[in-house]
């Protein structure tokens, strides 16, 4: 049921990454992670039944671990890397980039749950 929200999701970051992010099982998983537990004292798990919900939650932990990935892609490593790997220097400033470098974090930590 939710394959073509992914789907369509995917296809929009592909056009507008500065507005829209990508939406999929493991990354709702990696938020839900990021939440915490309620028993905890935490957000506890979201079913993020509508891409609104999920892109409001994504929007949020994006602005605060903005600094940090800014920090992360200004690291002299992450430069050499893109070099080699044929990248322009301003893709490491770009916030489609950073964004997707928060996707693929969710992605990895969902995959773990």
């Amino acid at each position: 049921a939710s394959l073509p929200l992914s789907l369509v999701s995917k296809i929009g970051f592909f056009i507008r990454p500065d507005v829209l992010v990508p939406l999929d099982s493991y990354a709702k998983a990696g938020l839900n992670a990021l939440r915490g537990k309620k028993k905890d004292g935490f957000l506890g798990r979201c079913t993020f039944d509508r891409y609104v919900e999920y892109f409001n939650e994504f929007e949020v932990v994006y602005g605060l671990s903005e600094q940090v990935i800014a920090d992360f892609v200004q690291e002299k490593w992450v430069a050499q890397l893109n070099k080699k790997l044929g990248g322009e220097p301003a893709t490491l400033q770009w916030i489609g980039f950073r964004r997707k470098i928060l996707d693929n974090l969710l992605l990895g930590r969902g995959r773990e749950t």
